[in-house]
């Protein structure tokens, strides 16, 4: 049995532990599951490698915020106040589309 892209997407999210097989939405986003800084970006390399989805245009600051694993309290107020509100986040359709596709998009 040949397993669909959005089959193939949710199985690597429950392999990389971001969710529970059959427990969540396409609209549930990235943040929501608890991916930034560093994880963030190494989920989103093994992403694009997995699914072969070119990422040239992938803005990481636009969606995720820094590594959590230093703690600056200037940075970290800084990006409270300025950035975290403007994150854009990414759905499990959106990585599901992209797989399909093959190319990262950025809405505008």
């Amino acid at each position: 049995m040949i397993k669909s892209i959005e089959e193939e997407v949710k199985e690597f999210l429950v392999n990389n532990g971001l969710i529970k097989k059959n427990s969540f939405t396409l609209d549930k986003t990235l943040n929501e599951l608890g991916l930034d800084g560093d994880d963030a970006l190494e989920f989103m390399s093994a992403y694009a490698d997995k699914f072969n989805v070119d990422m040239s245009n992938f803005d990481y600051g636009k969606h995720f915020g820094p590594d959590s694993g230093f703690f600056n309290p200037i940075s970290f107020l800084s990006f409270i106040f300025f950035r975290k509100i403007n994150l854009v986040p990414i759905s499990i359709e959106k990585l599901i589309i992209a797989a399909k596709n093959g190319k990262w998009f950025e809405e505008d």
